[in-house]
């Protein structure tokens, strides 16, 4: 049984950068994802180039694996699969090939893929269904299952065993996002649509069909979201469920940040921190212990009290460029942040 790394959190905000990952030299990096392993142990990064790594965090950060995810289309979206000691899998995404190509092409540009990172030269299996971009990937934290979402209004769930699809939706919405609860029995999807309008929905695994509840994420009481054109261009980024699946976290392209209860009801809009859109790299918020985190294009990590709300920006985070993404590692006391100009770093506590 591995020992943990010895950290704790002195007092709120405490944190310092322990290492820079990667950095990427283009000065045009409008797309990167992270993922940690259930335990912890990996990262996993998708660059721009379409090259993807699965770095060790206990070994000092070593890089595992390093390969390019396809020679024609670029590796986007990934996740590490890692239920047991045994296999150690990535599923991940490509996009690319012509815009006015057939739908069997694209299909093909924008399929997934899994392969095993100790033979990383064999594809196991191909998901082929998506029509355009793969927004995300969500794995089930017990069974050998994963949800996909997709730009064409598509959303997936796979069997890692079997390359058809165990169910498929195709509607006119378009889906940003999706999440499954730890326990696994719900899925929580947000979607945009055909008036324009953002909701969230949670369902029940059993039942795809009817959602549990659903929630409109933007109030049209306020001026900036009432009208109908300008709100196509307001939409969900990213969606969290807290540890103990009471809460559920919205992260929006703007500068709102709701959290709800498991049944989409009191919702908590997170504000103060400075944020204004920026379509080239979506936003994530995350649950951090007794804080949820949120970068802010002045360049400063922001944090909140996770029971009531209230804001305690950090004097001390400033970082070198505005975060877009933070992913807190789900088994020790630290977070990693990607920025705007395509640069990792690992923060721990001072």
């Amino acid at each position: 049984m591995k020992e943990p790394i010895n950290f704790r959190l002195v007092c709120a905000m405490s944190y310092e950068v322990h290492k820079t990952l990667c950095k990427h030299k283009s000065k045009d990096q409008p797309y990167c994802d992270l993922s940690f392993s259930a335990d912890g142990d990996l990262l996993g990064t998708s660059q721009k180039n379409g090259v993807i790594s699965v770095i060790d965090i206990t070994n000092d950060y070593k890089t595992k694996c390093s390969f390019m995810g396809h020679q024609v289309y670029k590796a986007r979206k990934i996740r590490i699969d890692r239920k047991g000691p045994k296999s150690t899998r990535l599923i991940y995404s490509t996009e690319g090939g012509p815009e006015n190509g057939s739908q069997t092409e694209k299909m093909i540009a924008h399929c997934l893929r899994i392969v095993d990172i100790e033979n990383i030269s064999k594809i196991l299996l191909t998901f082929v269904g998506h029509r355009d971009k793969v927004t995300s990937i969500a794995l089930h934290p017990e069974m050998p299952i994963f949800a996909s979402a997709g730009k064409d209004g598509q959303y997936f769930i796979w069997d890692t065993r079997s390359p058809h699809p165990a169910y498929h939706e195709d509607t006119s919405y378009f889906k940003n996002q999706l999440c499954w609860s730890k326990c696994g029995r719900t899925l929580c999807i947000s979607r945009q649509t055909s008036s324009k309008q953002t909701k969230i929905a949670t369902f029940n695994f059993q039942n795809m069909k009817i959602p549990i509840t659903e929630e409109e994420v933007f109030d049209t009481s306020v001026p900036k979201y009432k009208d109908r054109n300008s709100l196509k261009n307001h939409f969900v980024t990213d969606i969290e469920y807290s540890e103990d699946n009471k809460s559920i976290l919205a992260t929006t392209n703007t500068n709102l940040i709701m959290k709800y209860s498991s049944s989409l009801t009191k919702p908590q809009r997170l504000a103060g921190h400075y944020r204004t859109k920026d379509d080239r790299c979506p936003l994530s918020a995350a649950f951090l212990q007794d804080e949820i985190i949120c970068g802010g294009n002045d360049r400063s990590i922001y944090f909140w009290k996770r029971n009531c709300g209230s804001l305690m920006k950090s004097t001390e985070l400033k970082t070198a460029n505005s975060v877009q993404r933070i992913h807190v590692n789900p088994s020790y006391d630290n977070f990693v942040t990607l920025d705007s100009k395509g640069i990792i770093q690992s923060w721990v506590p001072r």
